[in-house]
């Protein structure tokens, strides 16, 4: 097992319920990000079925981020 440290320390986090609501996101719910390029080879479609597919008292209560720019373009 290797460990490769951080670069930097992350910032300190301030009141959880102030920076979902600085960020727009929903108080209360379960928060699922995909982070990096986005392409079809990472298959954030995947990620999208399968929330989709969970029960609606679950999904919810789930809210999904895909963040990132455009790996591929469309030809």
């Amino acid at each position: 097992v290797t460990v490769v440290p951080h670069i930097a320390s992350p910032p300190a986090l301030g009141d959880r319920a102030a920076e979902r609501a600085r960020l727009g996101l929903p108080a209360g719910r379960f928060v699922v990000v995909t982070l990096g390029i986005v392409s079809r080879a990472k298959r954030p479609d995947v990620l999208l079925r399968a929330t989709a597919a969970l029960p609606a008292d679950v999904r919810d209560r789930v809210h999904v981020l895909v963040v990132g720019p455009a790996g591929d373009r469309e030809k």
